[in-house]
């Protein structure tokens, strides 16, 4: 079962600025610090390493809990590196993404334009 924050733990939490979001029952990280938690991991995949990084950076794990950390590495050894984050910093507008150019292969005869891309 998922560790309860206490009003004060909610309160220690909500002060670091690798904290994006804590409620009684969830704790969402920033993707920088995911990410930085992700390479960290990587270099050495276990979980005194995790802990090491979160103490590193001011966390208590006995606030976090077994739970949290065990699943952060879960999700790391699921999905890989951290993707898709909606800080600020990493946010990217779909007008700034340049799109894959497919006319080429449209124009070598080929391959055609389908609905739900080439064929």
């Amino acid at each position: 079962m998922a560790k309860r924050f206490t009003n004060e733990e909610i309160e220690l939490l909500s002060k670091s600025p690798y904290v994006k979001d804590v409620r009684q029952d969830r704790l969402t990280l920033t993707h920088e610090f995911r990410c930085i938690l992700y390479d960290e991991w990587v270099k050495q995949p276990t979980t005194c390493q995790v802990k090491s990084v979160f103490e590193s950076y001011g966390f208590d794990c006995s606030i976090l809990g077994k739970v949290f950390i065990k699943s952060t590495i879960l999700n790391f050894k699921r999905n890989g590196r951290p993707s898709g984050g909606k800080n600020k910093t990493f946010r990217q507008n779909a007008s700034t993404i340049e799109l894959y150019d497919n006319s080429f292969l449209i124009d070598s005869g080929v391959f055609v334009k389908g609905r739900r891309g080439i064929n």
